[in-house]
Protein backbone atom coordinates (compact mmCIF):
# COMPACT_ATOMS: atom_id res chain seq x y z
CA UNK A 1 0.00 0.00 0.00
CA UNK A 2 1.56 3.48 -0.86
CA UNK A 3 2.14 5.88 2.10
CA UNK A 4 -0.91 7.51 3.20
CA UNK A 5 -3.71 5.21 2.77
CA UNK A 6 -3.61 1.41 4.25
CA UNK A 7 -6.75 -0.41 5.11
CA UNK A 8 -7.18 -2.82 8.15
CA UNK A 9 -10.56 -3.92 9.28
CA UNK A 10 -12.61 -1.27 7.33
CA UNK A 11 -10.13 1.11 8.76
CA UNK A 12 -8.14 3.48 6.74
CA UNK A 13 -4.70 4.74 7.60
CA UNK A 14 -4.39 8.81 6.76
CA UNK A 15 -0.94 10.38 6.97
CA UNK A 16 -0.50 13.59 8.08
CA UNK A 17 2.59 15.76 7.33
CA UNK A 18 2.71 18.64 9.88
CA UNK A 19 4.93 21.86 8.93
CA UNK A 20 7.65 21.32 11.27
CA UNK A 21 8.91 18.24 9.32
CA UNK A 22 6.77 15.91 11.97
CA UNK A 23 4.10 13.62 10.88
CA UNK A 24 0.96 12.07 12.49
CA UNK A 25 -1.04 8.91 11.95
CA UNK A 26 -4.42 8.25 11.93
CA UNK A 27 -6.99 4.98 11.49
CA UNK A 28 -10.39 6.27 10.54
CA UNK A 29 -13.41 4.96 9.10
CA UNK A 30 -12.80 6.38 5.74
CA UNK A 31 -17.05 7.55 5.56
CA UNK A 32 -16.11 9.90 8.02
CA UNK A 33 -16.43 13.57 7.26
CA UNK A 34 -13.01 15.46 7.41
CA UNK A 35 -13.81 17.28 10.64
CA UNK A 36 -12.85 13.98 12.48
CA UNK A 37 -9.94 13.71 11.30
CA UNK A 38 -8.76 17.12 12.13
CA UNK A 39 -10.48 16.81 15.77
CA UNK A 40 -7.98 13.98 15.47
CA UNK A 41 -5.20 15.72 14.62
CA UNK A 42 -5.57 19.03 16.53
CA UNK A 43 -6.65 16.53 19.78
CA UNK A 44 -3.08 15.05 19.29
CA UNK A 45 -1.45 18.14 19.13
CA UNK A 46 -3.05 19.65 21.96
CA UNK A 47 -4.59 22.65 19.30
CA UNK A 48 -7.31 23.80 20.89
CA UNK A 49 -7.59 26.52 18.87
CA UNK A 50 -7.49 25.80 14.77
CA UNK A 51 -9.38 27.76 12.90
CA UNK A 52 -6.26 29.34 11.25
CA UNK A 53 -5.22 25.95 9.80
CA UNK A 54 -6.09 23.18 7.61
CA UNK A 55 -5.39 19.62 5.45
CA UNK A 56 -4.16 20.13 1.93
CA UNK A 57 -4.07 17.31 -0.69
CA UNK A 58 -3.21 16.74 -4.39
CA UNK A 59 -5.40 15.21 -5.85
CA UNK A 60 -5.51 12.91 -9.16
CA UNK A 61 -5.10 15.91 -11.25
CA UNK A 62 -2.28 17.01 -9.69
CA UNK A 63 -4.08 19.89 -7.83
CA UNK A 64 -3.84 21.13 -4.47
CA UNK A 65 -6.66 21.57 -2.43
CA UNK A 66 -8.07 21.90 0.98
CA UNK A 67 -9.76 19.19 3.15
CA UNK A 68 -13.71 20.31 3.66
CA UNK A 69 -14.54 19.59 6.55
CA UNK A 70 -18.42 18.76 6.13
CA UNK A 71 -17.74 16.04 3.66
CA UNK A 72 -16.50 12.65 3.74
CA UNK A 73 -12.71 11.87 3.51
CA UNK A 74 -13.72 9.11 0.72
CA UNK A 75 -15.34 11.56 -0.83
CA UNK A 76 -12.28 13.69 -1.13
CA UNK A 77 -9.54 11.49 -0.98
CA UNK A 78 -11.10 8.17 -2.74
CA UNK A 79 -8.82 5.29 -2.58
CA UNK A 80 -5.51 7.13 -4.11
CA UNK A 81 -3.21 7.05 -1.35
CA UNK A 82 -3.01 10.52 -0.61
CA UNK A 83 -0.71 12.09 2.16
CA UNK A 84 -2.24 15.18 3.69
CA UNK A 85 -0.49 18.03 5.01
CA UNK A 86 -1.26 20.02 7.89
CA UNK A 87 -0.73 23.91 7.24
CA UNK A 88 -1.49 27.53 8.31
CA UNK A 89 -4.33 28.47 5.78
CA UNK A 90 -5.53 31.79 7.34
CA UNK A 91 -2.25 34.04 8.24
CA UNK A 92 -2.98 36.51 11.34
CA UNK A 93 -2.99 40.07 10.84
CA UNK A 94 -1.53 40.53 14.63
CA UNK A 95 0.27 37.37 15.79
CA UNK A 96 -0.20 39.28 19.61
CA UNK A 97 -4.11 37.20 19.08
CA UNK A 98 -2.46 33.66 19.27
CA UNK A 99 -1.99 33.19 22.73
CA UNK A 100 -2.32 29.65 22.57
CA UNK A 101 1.48 28.39 22.77
CA UNK A 102 0.10 24.96 20.30
CA UNK A 103 -1.56 27.52 17.47
CA UNK A 104 1.90 30.07 17.98
CA UNK A 105 3.87 27.01 17.35
CA UNK A 106 2.68 25.80 14.10
CA UNK A 107 2.14 29.29 12.87
CA UNK A 108 5.65 30.08 13.48
CA UNK A 109 6.67 26.65 12.29
CA UNK A 110 5.06 27.09 8.75
CA UNK A 111 6.59 30.61 8.38
CA UNK A 112 9.94 28.85 8.95
CA UNK A 113 9.18 26.80 6.17
CA UNK A 114 7.09 29.88 3.56
CA UNK A 115 10.57 31.89 4.19
CA UNK A 116 13.26 28.64 3.62
CA UNK A 117 11.29 28.12 0.45
CA UNK A 118 11.34 31.48 -0.58
CA UNK A 119 7.99 32.87 -0.59
CA UNK A 120 8.78 35.68 1.69
CA UNK A 121 11.85 37.14 0.26
CA UNK A 122 14.05 38.79 3.29
CA UNK A 123 17.00 41.26 3.15
CA UNK A 124 19.85 39.58 4.70
CA UNK A 125 20.15 41.91 7.81
CA UNK A 126 15.94 40.76 8.34
CA UNK A 127 17.27 36.95 8.23
CA UNK A 128 20.24 37.22 10.55
CA UNK A 129 17.55 39.11 12.86
CA UNK A 130 14.66 36.48 12.57
CA UNK A 131 17.36 33.54 12.79
CA UNK A 132 18.30 34.48 15.59
CA UNK A 133 15.23 34.90 17.45
CA UNK A 134 14.64 31.13 16.20
CA UNK A 135 17.43 30.02 17.89
CA UNK A 136 16.59 31.56 20.87
CA UNK A 137 13.07 29.72 20.90
CA UNK A 138 14.73 26.47 19.98
CA UNK A 139 18.30 26.71 22.44
CA UNK A 140 17.61 28.89 24.86
CA UNK A 141 20.36 31.66 25.57
CA UNK A 142 23.76 31.59 24.12
CA UNK A 143 26.06 29.58 26.22
CA UNK A 144 30.00 29.58 25.24
CA UNK A 145 30.18 26.28 26.78
CA UNK A 146 27.68 24.84 24.67
CA UNK A 147 27.22 26.48 21.83
CA UNK A 148 30.92 25.88 19.51
CA UNK A 149 31.29 27.02 16.18
CA UNK A 150 28.95 27.00 13.70
CA UNK A 151 26.18 25.48 15.97
CA UNK A 152 23.72 27.62 13.85
CA UNK A 153 24.34 25.55 10.77
CA UNK A 154 22.46 22.73 12.30
CA UNK A 155 19.27 25.48 11.56
CA UNK A 156 18.13 26.49 7.63
CA UNK A 157 16.53 29.23 7.45
CA UNK A 158 17.07 29.85 3.27
CA UNK A 159 18.01 27.20 0.58
CA UNK A 160 21.22 29.36 -0.20
CA UNK A 161 22.03 29.96 3.55
CA UNK A 162 26.07 31.31 3.35
CA UNK A 163 28.81 30.90 6.65
CA UNK A 164 28.04 34.66 6.85
CA UNK A 165 24.49 34.72 7.42
CA UNK A 166 25.14 32.15 10.30
CA UNK A 167 27.61 34.24 11.88
CA UNK A 168 25.50 37.25 11.85
CA UNK A 169 22.54 35.08 13.72
CA UNK A 170 24.99 34.05 16.27
CA UNK A 171 25.51 37.30 17.13
CA UNK A 172 22.42 38.60 17.12
CA UNK A 173 21.76 35.70 19.52
CA UNK A 174 24.05 36.32 22.27
CA UNK A 175 22.06 39.64 22.33
CA UNK A 176 19.12 38.20 23.45
CA UNK A 177 19.92 36.86 26.94
CA UNK A 178 16.70 35.37 28.72
CA UNK A 179 14.31 35.77 26.12
CA UNK A 180 11.75 32.78 26.43
CA UNK A 181 10.25 30.77 23.31
CA UNK A 182 7.18 32.44 23.32
CA UNK A 183 8.62 35.58 23.53
CA UNK A 184 10.74 34.94 21.10
CA UNK A 185 8.33 33.38 18.58
CA UNK A 186 5.74 36.45 18.47
CA UNK A 187 8.74 38.41 17.91
CA UNK A 188 9.55 36.23 15.14
CA UNK A 189 5.80 37.00 13.66
CA UNK A 190 5.96 40.50 14.18
CA UNK A 191 8.52 41.31 12.05
CA UNK A 192 7.46 39.04 9.11
CA UNK A 193 3.97 39.81 8.61
CA UNK A 194 4.23 43.10 6.74
CA UNK A 195 6.77 42.01 4.01
CA UNK A 196 5.31 40.91 0.77
CA UNK A 197 4.70 37.15 0.50
CA UNK A 198 3.58 36.83 3.84
CA UNK A 199 0.00 34.88 4.00
CA UNK A 200 0.37 34.25 -0.19
CA UNK A 201 0.15 30.79 -1.46
CA UNK A 202 0.71 30.64 -5.58
CA UNK A 203 -0.81 28.12 -7.16
CA UNK A 204 0.09 26.67 -11.01
CA UNK A 205 -2.97 27.56 -13.47
CA UNK A 206 -2.86 27.03 -17.78
CA UNK A 207 -3.55 29.37 -19.69
CA UNK A 208 -3.82 29.95 -23.30
CA UNK A 209 -1.97 27.77 -25.08
CA UNK A 210 -1.12 26.05 -21.78
CA UNK A 211 1.14 28.66 -20.48
CA UNK A 212 1.79 27.72 -17.12
CA UNK A 213 1.11 31.07 -14.58
CA UNK A 214 1.81 31.51 -10.75
CA UNK A 215 -1.41 33.28 -9.45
Amino acid sequence: MPLGFTRHHQLTTYAIRLCDGGERTFDLECSVKGRVLMDELCASLGLHVHRYFGLRFTDGLNLTRWLFLNKSLHCQLGDTGTVLHFNVRFYALNPDFLEEEAARYYFFAQVRRDIRHLRIPLAHHILAEIGAYAVQAELGSYDPSVHKKNYVSGFRFVQNQTEQLEMKIAENHRKLQGGTPAEMEICFLRRIKDFNGYGLHLQTCKVYALIPLLI
